[in-house]
């Protein structure tokens, strides 16, 4: 995926002036990956802020995010598509490239903060991932709870305030038996996190922050379906972990 499916994909309306940023981005993505918003914002004759609410649309963080996402697609060469080992060491540099490059404080604050810090996934590996993230978390004196299934989501979701923090762990952010919730989480201005996999998505956009790890499916010979790993996932899950551990010691 580059950057012209995440904009294909979006279901946004983008504005004369994003599609101008958009196209400039689609027809210099070498250049872009060189430049800061600032550049970007004097080639496309926008505001910093312009180019700012155009990636959150897209799906991303911020611009740095953008920036990781253009250069990690273009180094992804299509005849390794189906190399499994390759693309597992090539799904692990790069989620570890992302994670080094990606500013922790904001996320870290929300997760000290928070009254209760609720996690959730919505498959039978993202379960399992949250579960020991959890568990971390508790070590760390963070009080956390897994809500293991919809219905125990559902019947929190009336106790969820300002002072919580959710964190939704999913791969392509497109469960649709949340996506009503997750508006009403955004209405009611509680905090969330998506952790998903490196795409645009319906989660992301509406998260406060967004997390993700990359991930390429295994295709099985004769069968028509695909395998995914969450090794990134736990990766990033375990990382986030150890920001989170730094960060208290150095307090």
């Amino acid at each position: 995926m580059d950057l012209l499916d995440i904009v294909n994909s979006s279901q946004n309306e983008f504005s004369e002036t994003e599609t101008d940023i958009i196209t400039f981005m689609i027809e210099n993505q070498a250049a872009v990956e060189g430049m800061t918003i600032s550049d970007v914002a004097l080639a496309t004759h926008v505001s910093k802020s312009s180019v700012i609410r155009l990636t959150k649309k897209l799906g991303f963080s911020g611009y740095s995010e953008l920036k990781f996402f253009i250069k990690s697609s273009k180094a992804r060469p299509e005849e390794n598509l189906y190399d499994v080992l390759e693309n597992q060491n090539r799904d692990l540099e790069n989620t570890m490239k992302y994670l080094r490059q990606l500013d922790f404080m904001p996320i870290l604050k929300l997760i000290g903060d928070a009254n209760i810090v609720y996690c959730y996934g919505t498959g039978y590996a993202q379960k399992n991932a949250a579960n020991e993230f959890s568990k971390s978390l508790l070590g760390c004196n963070v009080k956390s709870m897994v809500l293991p299934a919809k219905t125990e989501f559902d019947v929190s979701m009336s106790a969820f305030s300002r002072d919580d923090l959710v964190i939704f762990l999913s791969l392509s952010g497109e469960t649709v038996e949340i996506k009503e919730d997750l508006k009403i989480l955004k209405l009611r201005q509680i905090p969330f996190i998506a952790i998903t996999e490196f795409s645009q998505n319906y989660m992301s956009t509406l998260a406060n922050y967004s997390l993700h790890y990359h991930v390429t499916p295994m295709n099985i010979k004769g069968r028509n379906r695909q395998l995914h790993s969450f090794i990134t996932l736990n990766l990033l899950l375990d990382t986030l972990v150890r920001q989170f551990i730094i960060n208290m010691d150095s307090q």
